[in-house]
């Protein structure tokens, strides 16, 4: 048969950081709700499972958010948080993701739960978490709906103030209720600490400090509209508020309104002095941008929102100073690399990339991988298939072995990465899927009209899926669909019909909003009329 000439669209994954606050645990909530069939369900919120008890807040954190926007939905009810935790202690129960066999049951028998929210956390680059929940109903114990988000860890900027507890002070005065919801809120009892707060500006108007406080705590519960309203308050009252703009300017972020935090984040500068203090290499490792308000994490932040923001060119000032300042630490010229790539400027792109290479190259192996694969993203969108090619070997030969586990009876078996060690000893997952690499290497062969080397790598990408049930916030099994259609094109490029349409109609399948997929289909239509 003649071969047949395809003029495709090839679908490529890019991994690129970028603000991802409350939105995607917003977009989770509404999944889980959506997929609830019951018109009234009862659902206990857990705790979630983290790797290292250092990180123990993100877990209370996710739990507090994931709860704020399942109670929007009008067929959940939240069981009271003080029931359960009098529940937990009273019966002995861990609070956390790895619940003990029974334990559903036996928290539905005690608090009239229907089902219970329980799930995992993972570590992910960037100062992002991996999170990973399923609702269980507590009758058969079986999982009724699962999703995944990816979330960035902002609520590192919110941080319980520091009191002067040899200041005496007298019970029951505004600033006895301040220090005492300070209290609650260093230990995460977050809906304590804003009672006593309330209390405080109750007494106390004008108090600058309570509002920022207790606008703290409203970010972190990912209520942002409360928290602009006491930031703004606080400003109010107190003009050089550092706090009170920072805060604002990441509620603001939060819910994708980038000017008016980028207006903040302004302010927030001019009122910081430069930071004196030198952080190492694993300090910004574990923590990629300094606590805020910091000279230098004000920058970053502002930088991201006018990425953000499409304005690729003021990002990439902000970046610029900020590599200034820290011109040896490897994963700013990671975010000016991105700032490169968003304007096209892939030039400058690849020219940080390679820094972030030469600089990173005592890191952790699968976070030197998603380096390389992100200058191998830049040169395939330069049309250096060849080098792009390269890149991407090199990404897959850095990345720790997969290995296949049955997580559930109830689901089928799914690859899981290894997790080497990284500095101070917290372990990660890989940086960037496996399965995504393959894809862009294979877009990249098919680009030289390789075609068999191309069908070769969306083949793994197939098999190496980690989806391979729907929990994820996108589309069902987008990956393994982007494989099938671009597999599809690849086959139809050869003159192989048969096996084109049959790829294409599994991406449909797959995947129903997958134009690539469909753009295929018609291709192999079009093919066989003639």
């Amino acid at each position: 048969m003649e071969k047949v000439k395809a003029l495709v669209c090839l679908s490529l994954i890019f991994f690129l950081p970028g603000i991802a606050l409350s939105e995607d645990l917003r977009n989770l909530a509404e999944k889980l709700g959506k997929e609830l069939k019951n018109t009234d369900v009862k659902i206990a919120v857990m705790d979630f499972s983290v790797a290292s008890g250092e990180r123990a807040q993100d877990s209370v954190v996710i739990r507090e958010r994931l709860t704020t926007f399942l109670a929007q939905s009008k067929n959940i009810a939240i069981i009271e948080r003080a029931l359960l935790e009098k529940i937990f202690q009273e019966q002995k129960i861990e609070a956390s993701g790895a619940l003990e066999e029974n334990a559903a049951q036996k928290i539905g028998k005690l608090t009239g739960a229907d089902a219970i929210l329980t799930g995992t956390l993972s570590e992910l680059y960037s100062d992002k978490i991996e999170v990973n929940a399923r609702v269980i109903a507590v009758a058969t114990g079986k999982i009724i709906t699962a999703g995944q988000a990816t979330v960035s860890r902002d609520w590192k900027y919110f941080l319980p103030p520091s009191i002067n507890k040899t200041e005496n002070v007298s019970a029951g005065s505004a600033q006895d209720y301040y220090r005492r919801g300070t209290q609650y809120y260093g230990e995460g009892k977050y809906n304590m600490a804003l009672e006593f707060y309330s209390r405080a500006i109750k007494l106390k108007p004008d108090y600058a400090e309570a509002y920022n406080a207790r606008g703290s705590i409203y970010s972190i519960k990912g209520n942002s509209k409360e928290a602009i309203f006491d930031f703004s308050k606080a400003i109010e009252h107190k003009l050089d508020s550092v706090e009170g703009y920072s805060g604002r300017a990441m509620a603001y972020s939060s819910m994708g309104e980038y000017a008016k935090a980028i207006q903040d984040f302004d302010k927030t500068i001019e009122l910081t002095p430069v930071s004196t203090r030198t952080l190492t290499a694993a300090e910004f490792l574990d923590s990629f941008i300094p606590d805020a308000p910091d000279y230098i994490g004000n920058y970053e932040k502002r930088g991201n929102a006018h990425l953000a923001n499409n304005d690729p060119d003021s990002a990439i000032r902000d970046y610029t100073k900020i590599i200034e300042l820290r011109p040896s630490n490897y994963y700013f010229y990671t975010l000016r690399g991105n700032a490169y790539h968003a304007k096209g400027d892939y030039t400058n792109a690849i020219l940080d990339y390679t820094n972030v290479i030469k600089l990173s190259s005592n890191v952790a192996a699968n976070y030197r991988a998603s380096n390389y694969s992100s200058r191998g993203d830049i040169y395939y969108a330069k049309g250096d298939f060849d080098a792009a090619i390269k890149d991407y070997t090199t990404a897959m030969s850095l990345l720790p072995k997969r290995v296949k586990r049955q997580a559930s009876k109830d689901l089928p078996p799914r690859w899981e990465d290894t997790t080497p060690v990284i500095e101070g000893g917290s372990t990660y997952v890989n940086y960037v899927p496996e399965e995504a690499i393959y894809i862009n290497r294979g877009n990249a062969y098919f680009m030289l009209a390789k075609y068999d080397k191309a069908i070769a790598d969306y083949g793994e990408a197939i098999e190496l899926d980690a989806f391979e049930h729907s929990d994820d916030l996108g589309p069902k099994n987008p990956r393994k669909s982007i494989a099938y259609a671009n597999r599809g094109n690849a086959y139809l490029s050869k003159g192989e019909v048969g096996k084109a349409a049959a790829d294409c109609e599994k991406a449909i399948e797959l995947d129903s909003s997958n134009t690539t997929a469909y753009s295929c289909r018609e291709a192999v239509l079009g093919s066989n009329k003639k």
